[in-house]
């Protein structure tokens, strides 16, 4: 909430009926917008006369020296549920925007040099305002519990206060019982402090509360806590929404609350689908698809023999779904339904703050594939590799995301596994959705169904095949390189039947995230020989588990089996 209260007082009285209420409003910009400009004009003095105020962003892993946590979701009435999820979204965008922020000594934090005007052009939405004693709808209005926040984190650190103005009315539960709040009002109420050393401000949301905290190197100088405001000082606020006056500009009107979960749609996954269903979910069609996304999809189809800048094309096709989705997803909505691609970079928005995230793994974890990725470094064909990797900050990002996440969903055993050994708890594994048993006639030739890739564990195979002589189909078209399969005559698939004449299926890949032929494959009959990066159970009928990489292994399960 803001509070516009510091204004010269109103030529008007009280507003009591429509003309009144809108003379006043009208008064109120004009002061507003004359204030305005009196502080744009105070910070062109004080630049001039040295102060640099703090505008660089760094991560920090220093020490907490002061920290201040307070809950998002304080009001659940129905008719108040639409301003408080418009306060979260606030905070969310707020704080994304100075998450990071480095206050070098001697520099000047201000609030709203940080963040920047509260307009809708910029992310924000009406929340509750404190206006002059009322409770009211406006842009940006919630922001006074971040304010809140680093006032009192800039007290236990020690921080000089440059500015700060209070209250003029208290919010039960509020900071300001306690005298620990700082109202802004953009651009001329702002909370300005000082600092003796280098201090990083971290402002983060989680499903139910503001984080705040100030990182620093050396330890700050602590300094005694303001004498608390006696509730009779500052009487409650008026709430706008319980009040009676009709024809007052300023009333907010209740109105029905919109759909609080959004999902995003994954296209071939049935145990998604089947997930949502139960819960009563429905998704849309198709997910929206923008130019940005178009486009680099194109690209990436352009690209197919550059791996490199394929790989480049996709996730930021990715990326742009993502965002595309998230212009979409309603201001109320509390829980968000995302597949496991689109994580860094809602998190790189701050879109999860202030929400119960539920995650769909349609691949692994970008932590998991570089361990996957790195378990291939011996073999002679992984020299391209590396151009699957991911920046760190991404991958941080995403792991981020993943520990805040209140339930994590897949049908992938190796996944299931890997995220609960690093005290990941809210994991459900799902079934994998197995086609009906259509039992088939056992030929002599092994599919391979990938393509002849060192992730899908291709070189290891061509060394078993070599040794036993056996008849291979490979279903992918890439490849490591011209020739791989040299000294071997891969058999075609039949055009009509691609199971036609299949003895056995073999998949020891080091990465598989869907292995859809797999499953196919144990509902004719046929034996399986794949590894655990895989994700089917090990308990599957026909199934055979060898190690990833380990040829010998590979070499003497085919013996066996064929």
């Amino acid at each position: 909430m803001h509070d516009t209260a510091p204004l010269p007082a109103p030529s008007l009285p009280a507003a009591s009926g429509w003309w009144t209420s809108r003379l006043q409003a009208l008064d109120f910009a004009w002061r507003a917008e004359g204030l305005r400009w009196m502080r744009r004009g105070r910070d062109l003095v004080d630049r001039w006369n040295g102060t640099r105020f703090a505008i660089t962003r760094s991560a920090s892993q220093d020490p907490v020296h002061a920290e201040c946590i307070t809950p998002l979701w304080t009001q659940h009435a129905p008719h108040e549920w639409p301003l408080t999820a418009g306060k979260v979204h606030n905070l969310r965008t707020a704080a994304s925007r100075l998450d990071g922020l480095v206050v070098q000594a001697g520099e000047v934090f201000s609030f709203w040099h940080a963040i920047g005007a509260p307009t809708r052009r910029r992310g924000f939405v009406p929340g509750r305002e404190l206006r002059e004693g009322c409770l009211v709808a406006s842009i940006g209005g919630g922001l006074c519990q971040l304010s809140n926040a680093l006032y009192a984190v800039a007290l236990d650190a020690g921080a000089r206060i440059v500015e700060r103005h209070p209250h003029s009315r208290a919010v039960p539960g509020s900071q300001a019982e306690a005298g620990r709040d700082a109202t802004v009002f953009w651009n001329y109420l702002d909370l300005r402090f000082a600092l003796p050393q280098r201090f990083v401000v971290e402002a983060r949301l989680d499903s139910e509360r503001l984080i705040v905290r100030l990182r620093g190197a050396s330890p700050p100088a602590r300094s005694a806590r303001p004498v608390p405001i006696e509730p009779e000082r500052r009487p409650p606020a008026h709430d706008c929404l319980d009040c009676a006056q009709a024809d007052c500009l300023r009333r907010v009107a209740s109105r029905p609350v919109g759909d609080r979960v959004a999902a995003m749609p994954v296209a071939g996954w049935p145990e998604f689908d089947t997930w949502l269903a139960a819960r009563g979910i429905r998704l849309r069609a198709t997910s929206p698809t923008g130019l940005a996304e178009r486009w680099h999809r194109l690209a990436a189809h352009a690209c197919r023999h550059r791996p490199a800048r394929r790989q480049h094309h996709l996730v930021a096709a990715d990326d742009a779904r993502a965002t595309a989705w998230l212009a979409r997803v309603p201001t109320e909505a509390d829980e968000l339904i995302v597949p496991v691609e689109a994580l860094a970079e809602l998190q790189r928005r701050g879109a999860l703050g202030g929400r119960r995230v539920t995650v769909m793994m349609t691949r692994s974890p970008l932590r998991m594939l570089h361990q996957q990725l790195d378990g291939q470094a011996g073999e002679p064909a992984a020299a391209g590799l590396r151009e699957y990797r991911a920046p760190d900050w991404r991958v941080d990002a995403e792991w981020t995301a993943l520990r805040g996440a209140v339930r994590v969903l897949t049908p992938h055993h190796a996944v299931a596994r890997w995220l609960r050994t690093r005290g990941l708890h809210q994991v459900d594994l799902l079934e994998w959705d197995r086609p009906a048993a259509t039992p088939s006639a056992r030929g002599s030739t092994l599919l391979f169904p990938a393509s002849s890739l060192a992730r899908k564990g291709a070189p290891a195979l061509r060394e078993a095949c070599r040794a036993l002589g056996l008849p291979l189909a490979v279903l992918g078209r890439a490849s490591e390189s011209p020739g791989f399969w040299h000294g071997l005559a891969p058999v075609p698939l039949d055009a009509d039947d691609p199971w036609h004449g299949i003895g056995a299926v073999v998949l020891p890949a080091h990465v598989e995230h869907a292995p859809r032929w797999l499953l196919q494959a144990l509902a004719r009959g046929l034996p399986v020989i794949a590894t655990p990066a895989c994700g089917l159970d090990p308990r599957s009928p026909g199934l055979r588990l060898v190690p990833a990489g380990d040829a010998l292994a590979l070499t003497l399960a085919l013996y066996e089996t064929v």
